[in-house]
Protein backbone atom coordinates (compact mmCIF):
# COMPACT_ATOMS: atom_id res chain seq x y z
CA UNK A 1 0.00 0.00 0.00
CA UNK A 2 1.12 3.39 -0.79
CA UNK A 3 -0.06 6.23 1.89
CA UNK A 4 0.83 9.68 1.00
CA UNK A 5 0.76 11.57 4.03
CA UNK A 6 1.02 15.85 4.51
CA UNK A 7 2.31 16.71 8.14
CA UNK A 8 4.94 18.56 9.85
CA UNK A 9 7.83 17.45 11.50
CA UNK A 10 6.65 16.89 14.57
CA UNK A 11 3.76 14.99 13.25
CA UNK A 12 5.96 12.86 11.00
CA UNK A 13 7.70 12.05 14.05
CA UNK A 14 4.89 11.24 16.04
CA UNK A 15 3.28 8.89 13.27
CA UNK A 16 6.56 7.59 12.68
CA UNK A 17 6.95 6.40 16.49
CA UNK A 18 3.42 5.54 16.49
CA UNK A 19 4.41 2.66 13.61
CA UNK A 20 3.17 1.35 10.28
CA UNK A 21 2.70 -1.64 9.18
CA UNK A 22 5.85 -3.34 7.11
CA UNK A 23 3.54 -3.20 4.01
CA UNK A 24 2.99 0.45 4.12
CA UNK A 25 5.27 2.77 1.48
CA UNK A 26 4.90 6.47 3.04
CA UNK A 27 5.49 9.04 1.05
CA UNK A 28 5.45 12.42 3.34
CA UNK A 29 4.78 15.76 1.68
CA UNK A 30 4.64 19.01 3.64
CA UNK A 31 1.85 21.01 2.82
CA UNK A 32 -2.12 19.79 1.83
CA UNK A 33 -1.33 20.99 -2.29
CA UNK A 34 0.85 18.59 -2.52
CA UNK A 35 -0.89 15.97 -0.87
CA UNK A 36 -3.49 16.08 -3.29
CA UNK A 37 -1.52 15.80 -6.18
CA UNK A 38 -0.45 12.25 -5.51
CA UNK A 39 -1.88 10.40 -7.98
CA UNK A 40 -0.68 6.73 -7.80
CA UNK A 41 -1.16 6.65 -3.77
CA UNK A 42 -3.36 4.39 -2.72
CA UNK A 43 -4.71 6.40 0.46
CA UNK A 44 -3.85 9.75 1.45
CA UNK A 45 -3.64 11.38 5.06
CA UNK A 46 -3.46 15.25 5.80
CA UNK A 47 -2.57 16.58 9.22
CA UNK A 48 -2.59 19.97 7.82
CA UNK A 49 -5.82 19.96 6.32
CA UNK A 50 -6.99 24.04 7.62
CA UNK A 51 -10.98 23.40 7.17
CA UNK A 52 -11.27 24.71 3.05
CA UNK A 53 -12.61 22.86 0.51
CA UNK A 54 -11.54 19.16 0.05
CA UNK A 55 -10.92 18.01 -3.76
CA UNK A 56 -13.03 15.17 -5.05
CA UNK A 57 -11.70 11.91 -4.70
CA UNK A 58 -12.25 8.04 -4.59
CA UNK A 59 -9.43 7.59 -2.65
CA UNK A 60 -9.69 6.84 1.16
CA UNK A 61 -8.45 10.32 3.66
CA UNK A 62 -8.05 11.15 6.81
CA UNK A 63 -8.28 14.71 7.38
CA UNK A 64 -7.23 17.00 10.68
CA UNK A 65 -10.46 18.63 11.57
CA UNK A 66 -11.15 18.49 15.23
CA UNK A 67 -13.57 21.22 14.49
CA UNK A 68 -15.15 21.31 11.34
CA UNK A 69 -17.69 18.39 10.38
CA UNK A 70 -18.01 16.46 7.29
CA UNK A 71 -20.67 17.31 6.29
CA UNK A 72 -19.93 21.06 6.66
CA UNK A 73 -16.98 20.21 4.51
CA UNK A 74 -19.00 18.45 1.85
CA UNK A 75 -16.45 15.70 1.96
CA UNK A 76 -16.27 12.71 -0.30
CA UNK A 77 -17.74 10.04 0.94
CA UNK A 78 -14.45 7.90 1.25
CA UNK A 79 -13.31 10.65 3.95
CA UNK A 80 -12.63 10.69 7.73
CA UNK A 81 -11.81 13.25 9.94
CA UNK A 82 -9.21 12.91 13.01
CA UNK A 83 -7.51 15.57 15.47
CA UNK A 84 -4.08 16.08 15.10
CA UNK A 85 -2.91 18.19 17.11
CA UNK A 86 0.14 18.02 18.94
CA UNK A 87 -0.05 15.33 21.33
CA UNK A 88 -2.81 13.62 19.41
CA UNK A 89 -1.59 11.75 16.64
CA UNK A 90 0.76 9.52 19.08
CA UNK A 91 -2.64 7.96 20.74
CA UNK A 92 -3.20 4.46 20.64
CA UNK A 93 -6.44 5.09 19.71
CA UNK A 94 -8.01 7.33 17.53
CA UNK A 95 -11.32 9.07 17.37
CA UNK A 96 -12.56 8.63 14.01
CA UNK A 97 -15.79 10.41 12.40
CA UNK A 98 -17.32 8.94 9.03
CA UNK A 99 -19.93 10.21 7.19
CA UNK A 100 -23.68 8.93 8.80
CA UNK A 101 -24.40 7.15 5.38
CA UNK A 102 -21.12 6.14 4.77
CA UNK A 103 -20.69 1.87 4.86
CA UNK A 104 -17.89 2.00 7.42
CA UNK A 105 -16.09 -0.73 5.97
CA UNK A 106 -13.23 1.42 4.53
CA UNK A 107 -12.14 2.66 6.94
CA UNK A 108 -12.00 -0.59 8.78
CA UNK A 109 -10.43 -1.72 6.16
CA UNK A 110 -7.86 1.26 5.71
CA UNK A 111 -6.91 1.22 9.63
CA UNK A 112 -6.69 -2.39 9.40
CA UNK A 113 -3.96 -1.75 6.65
CA UNK A 114 -2.11 0.65 8.60
CA UNK A 115 -2.14 -1.35 12.01
CA UNK A 116 -3.69 1.71 13.93
CA UNK A 117 -6.63 1.41 16.63
CA UNK A 118 -9.65 3.35 16.40
CA UNK A 119 -13.16 4.15 17.54
CA UNK A 120 -16.04 5.66 15.23
CA UNK A 121 -17.50 8.57 16.57
CA UNK A 122 -20.27 10.95 15.22
CA UNK A 123 -19.63 13.60 12.77
CA UNK A 124 -19.96 16.48 15.19
CA UNK A 125 -17.41 19.32 16.11
CA UNK A 126 -14.92 18.09 19.01
CA UNK A 127 -14.78 14.41 18.26
CA UNK A 128 -14.46 13.19 21.93
CA UNK A 129 -11.39 13.51 23.14
CA UNK A 130 -10.05 17.28 21.70
CA UNK A 131 -13.30 17.95 23.51
CA UNK A 132 -12.82 16.42 26.55
CA UNK A 133 -9.46 17.40 27.17
CA UNK A 134 -10.84 21.30 26.27
CA UNK A 135 -13.08 20.75 28.32
CA UNK A 136 -10.82 19.92 31.55
CA UNK A 137 -8.39 22.74 30.09
CA UNK A 138 -11.08 25.59 30.60
CA UNK A 139 -12.18 24.30 33.89
CA UNK A 140 -8.43 24.67 35.32
CA UNK A 141 -8.17 28.12 33.65
CA UNK A 142 -11.77 29.07 34.94
CA UNK A 143 -10.04 27.85 38.46
CA UNK A 144 -7.10 29.78 38.01
CA UNK A 145 -9.21 32.99 37.44
CA UNK A 146 -11.28 32.19 40.47
CA UNK A 147 -7.58 31.94 42.74
CA UNK A 148 -8.44 28.59 43.73
CA UNK A 149 -4.93 26.95 43.36
CA UNK A 150 -1.62 28.20 40.91
CA UNK A 151 -0.99 26.44 37.77
CA UNK A 152 2.02 24.58 39.08
CA UNK A 153 -0.31 22.82 41.80
CA UNK A 154 -3.88 22.64 39.39
CA UNK A 155 -1.01 20.79 36.56
CA UNK A 156 0.15 18.73 39.48
CA UNK A 157 -3.22 17.95 40.84
CA UNK A 158 -4.18 16.57 37.90
CA UNK A 159 -1.29 14.26 36.96
CA UNK A 160 -1.45 12.65 40.51
CA UNK A 161 -5.14 12.48 41.26
CA UNK A 162 -6.27 11.27 37.43
CA UNK A 163 -3.12 9.86 36.04
CA UNK A 164 -3.27 12.02 33.68
CA UNK A 165 0.29 12.40 31.13
CA UNK A 166 -0.31 16.13 31.52
CA UNK A 167 -1.34 19.08 33.88
CA UNK A 168 -4.32 21.02 31.46
CA UNK A 169 -2.10 23.85 31.75
CA UNK A 170 0.94 21.87 30.07
CA UNK A 171 -1.96 20.20 27.52
CA UNK A 172 -2.51 24.05 26.80
CA UNK A 173 0.69 24.62 25.95
CA UNK A 174 1.67 21.45 23.95
CA UNK A 175 -1.77 21.65 21.88
CA UNK A 176 -2.16 25.46 21.77
CA UNK A 177 -4.35 28.00 23.32
CA UNK A 178 -5.58 28.93 20.49
CA UNK A 179 -6.70 25.53 18.93
CA UNK A 180 -8.63 24.82 22.46
CA UNK A 181 -10.20 28.18 22.01
CA UNK A 182 -11.36 28.18 18.71
CA UNK A 183 -13.04 24.53 18.96
CA UNK A 184 -14.49 26.00 22.44
CA UNK A 185 -15.84 29.15 20.60
CA UNK A 186 -17.38 26.63 17.89
CA UNK A 187 -19.14 24.33 20.75
CA UNK A 188 -20.03 27.60 22.56
CA UNK A 189 -22.45 28.46 19.48
CA UNK A 190 -24.87 25.67 20.89
CA UNK A 191 -23.99 25.06 24.22
CA UNK A 192 -23.00 27.80 26.58
CA UNK A 193 -21.07 25.00 29.28
CA UNK A 194 -18.24 25.82 26.53
CA UNK A 195 -18.07 28.92 26.76
CA UNK A 196 -14.19 29.78 26.83
CA UNK A 197 -12.90 32.00 30.28
CA UNK A 198 -11.88 34.92 29.60
CA UNK A 199 -8.56 34.01 31.44
CA UNK A 200 -7.73 31.34 28.61
CA UNK A 201 -8.59 34.18 25.50
CA UNK A 202 -6.08 36.46 27.41
CA UNK A 203 -3.20 33.69 27.15
CA UNK A 204 -3.55 33.87 23.05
Amino acid sequence: MILAIAANPGQKLALEQKGFKESVERRWVSNSYELYMQTTADALIDCLFMGSSIPASDKPLLIHSPIHTLEELKAPEKTARFCAWNSFTERNLWDIAIQQESNPAWIGALMETLGWQYQLVKDVPGLIAPRVISMIINEAFFALAAGISTKEDINTAMKLGTNYPFGPFEWAEIIGVKNINSLLTNLSKTDKRYLPSELLNSDI
